[in-house]
């Protein structure tokens, strides 16, 4: 049952990335059940088009609930980026992220301290 979870589970680095997703999910669902419902009110010859569509929507809905509250179950922490300073939950399992907002590279010590990766340039001597 783990490996099929390994899977499923993508890896999130911080609760806003798996914010972002599940409401890209919760905004299909949205979009799917409103098209149906009107599908259902404005055609209602086509009512057997459009009931699956909210039975889709009902379900996306129920299984993007229980998903993400399954994979914000993990523990975070506070963490401010070193660059922007943008305060990020960063879950406790990762070592190294990208910053949410300027999307430079984070390395988490084991206290939780944020350190800079500063991009080393190679120059070349001439």
């Amino acid at each position: 049952m783990r490996r099929l979870f390994s899977y499923v589970k993508p890896e999130f680095s911080t609760v806003r990335q798996l914010e972002d997703k599940g409401y890209g999910l919760f905004k299909l669902a949205g979009i799917i059940g409103c098209v149906s419902l009107v599908v259902t009110i404005v055609l209602t010859w086509l009512v057997w088009l459009s009931i699956p569509g909210m039975v889709l929507a009902a379900v996306m809905f129920f299984i993007g609930m229980i998903w993400i509250t399954w994979l914000g179950k993990e523990a975070s922490r506070v963490v401010f980026c070193p660059y922007c300073a943008t305060k990020m939950d960063v879950f406790v399992s990762r070592t190294l992220i990208d910053c949410d907002v300027c999307a430079r590279p984070i390395k988490i010590t084991s206290g939780g301290e944020p350190i800079a990766l500063e991009e080393q340039v190679v120059h070349k001597q001439y």
